[in-house]
């Protein structure tokens, strides 16, 4: 997202028109999760306002959408694919396309995935979430997903929830976010040169920076590999989402020194009642 209910007058001007906030975000942030795209195609107007608000350099990871792969899982779905690549072309090279499988996509359900990520255009950088267990836990089927995602050139995008499992929910997102979220093993290896990473922290930002200790190691050997990773940090909230993404950035730049600064934003008014 690059909008939140507590982030206006935060990381974000308190009054802002909607087709302002994107260019807001991209002070605090130069990669965006694109999740909307899950529920609707957007409207190519739309996706062209948000090539306007960010730099050549900013990355949308776009998810999707629903109907893909979750309803049709994969198959009979070249209308859908054309509108959607239709809707999301403004932003060339520097969309990923995301595709987040249910956690009832299986390690039979691979060759589905092979075909597909086959048919998307060549000039489009692709990465894969999967969530069933299998995929973790039996060797063969990690190794089979691997080499299907390598013959498409694809990653796998872990979605790392070990810490936020480690101990019971104490508030009311953190129950919503353990009901909902994926129980699966911490995956670290990258299949590309652009590896995608989703990490869930919890309310506590001591409990959630310490989790992240393992990541900053191995996206700062990422870069001395010369990969270029993208990294969300999340936690069950998000209110300090834009912060602590920039405080991790700053840990792995301890690590690689040379490692670009992110944008700076701009100072944001405290609001005021005229």
């Amino acid at each position: 997202m690059w909008t939140h209910k507590t982030w206006p007058g935060r990381f974000l001007p308190s009054s802002l028109p909607a087709k302002e906030r994107l260019r807001a975000y991209a002070g605090w942030c130069n990669a965006v999760e694109g999740n909307t795209t899950f529920y609707a195609t957007p409207a190519r107007k739309t996706v062209e306002t948000w090539a306007q608000q960010t730099d050549p350099d900013f990355r949308f990871v776009v998810k999707l959408p629903k109907v893909v792969t979750h309803e049709r899982r994969l198959v009979g779905v070249e209308r859908e694919m054309r509108a959607f690549l239709d809707a999301i072309e403004p932003l060339g090279d520097r969309a990923v396309l995301w595709t987040q499988l249910p956690g009832s996509f299986g390690p039979s359900d691979v060759d589905a995935l092979g075909r597909f990520l086959r048919r998307l255009p060549a000039d489009r950088r692709r990465a894969v979430e999967v969530r069933h267990p299998g995929f973790f836990s039996e060797a063969g089927s990690t190794s089979t997903l691997e080499a299907v995602l390598a013959h498409a050139d694809a990653e796998w995008v872990p979605f790392d929830t070990t810490v936020f499992f480690q101990s019971p929910p104490t508030s009311e997102a953190e129950q919503d976010a353990w009901v909902k979220k994926p129980r699966l093993p911490r995956r670290t290896r990258a299949l590309t040169d652009h590896p995608i990473v989703r990490y869930l922290g919890r309310d506590s930002v001591e409990d959630t920076v310490e989790g992240w200790r393992p990541w900053t190691a191995v996206v700062a050997e990422w870069l001395r590999e010369g990969r270029s990773p993208t990294i969300f940090l999340h936690t069950p909230d998000n209110d300090d989402a834009p912060a602590l993404a920039r405080r991790f950035h700053d840990d792995v730049r301890a690590l690689v020194p040379d490692l670009d600064a992110l944008p700076e934003p701009d100072p944001v008014e405290p609001a005021t009642l005229f």
